[in-house]
């Protein structure tokens, strides 16, 4: 069984419990990214070689010359929206699940051609375990964990060393993440957390050049993230 389709089992689990209530929130949080980019330039070189007796042949060895160049993103803070479900299993015990949206302005460091503004796109299908230490009527303070399903979907434009462009890349992975969640009044709570993402991506380009070709590979790796989340819950 795959990860995302645990996290769906999970997520599905908590939609059809009893005792569940909704909530819907708001989050913002600081985020950066990390690129590679692998540029492989291969050239032919061909070379005549005379046996002595007159004949000639001709071999053809490939040269590689490979240069990397990594960039990343400045912090940047982040925007999101959440909505799902919560359930609680016994009265110190939840579980929730939930579905957000998450836009992220960045600016990449130190490109082939200066800094450049981009942004990319997080939607994520997530499960928590929530424990309360302590919890009444008004007030309640609990600790959460979590693992996700995530999409990321990046409009980066980002240049190779070859002068190529890598746009609108996505890419399915999952996620986790741990936290600590308080509920201030009634119906109202606040999440503060850390969150690790697992969705490397890796996309490939070529071309030719005056009989030169050019290997590209753009690697994207987003660093963790760290959180706070208003939520309203009914």
């Amino acid at each position: 069984m795959t990860r995302i389709s645990f996290v769906l089992m999970l997520f599905c689990a908590v939609m059809f419990a009893q005792d569940n209530s909704l909530f819907l929130g708001l989050s913002m949080g600081t985020s950066r990214l990390h690129f590679d980019i692998t540029s492989d330039t291969l050239t032919s070189q061909t070379t005549e070689v005379d046996d002595g007796e007159g004949n000639i042949s001709s071999i053809t060895t490939e040269l590689r010359e490979r240069t990397i160049n990594r960039f990343n993103t400045s912090t940047r803070n982040y925007f999101g929206a959440i909505a799902g479900v919560r359930s609680f299993l016994q009265p110190e015990l939840a579980i929730r699940g939930y579905m957000e949206y998450e836009y992220h302005p960045t600016t990449i460091k130190n490109s082939i051609d200066g800094d450049r503004n981009s942004k990319y796109y997080n939607l994520m299908l997530g499960v928590d375990g929530m424990y309360y230490f302590m919890r009444n009527t008004n007030f309640g303070i609990s600790a959460f964990a979590g693992v996700g399903a995530v999409y990321s979907r990046y409009d980066s434009y980002l240049v190779s060393a070859a002068g190529e462009e890598f746009k609108k890349i996505g890419t399915l992975g999952y996620m986790a993440n741990v936290g600590v969640h308080v509920d201030i009044i009634t119906h109202h709570g606040i999440d503060i957390g850390a969150r690790y993402l697992a969705n490397e991506v890796s996309k490939k380009a070529g071309s030719f050049a005056n009989d030169v070709r050019i290997d590209n590979t753009a690697k994207i790796l987003q660093k963790p993230a760290f959180f706070v989340r208003y939520v309203y819950q009914f």
